[in-house]
């Protein structure tokens, strides 16, 4: 099954279904590095200057 578009399709060339399975790979992989790669303050939620002791 291909899920990349709007729709999902039933891939029946073996050699397309290895095609699609790599770039999807690639796609979560691109996802993932980028969630991993953003600044500190943007993943933890500011304390206001009251909590800050």
């Amino acid at each position: 099954m291909d899920f990349s578009g709007c729709t999902g399709r039933v891939i029946e060339n073996p050699n397309e279904v290895l095609t699609v399975a790599l770039e999807e790979a690639q796609a979560w992989r691109k996802k993932t590095t980028h969630r991993y790669s953003l600044p500190a303050a943007c993943q933890s939620s500011p304390l206001s200057a009251g909590e800050q002791r």
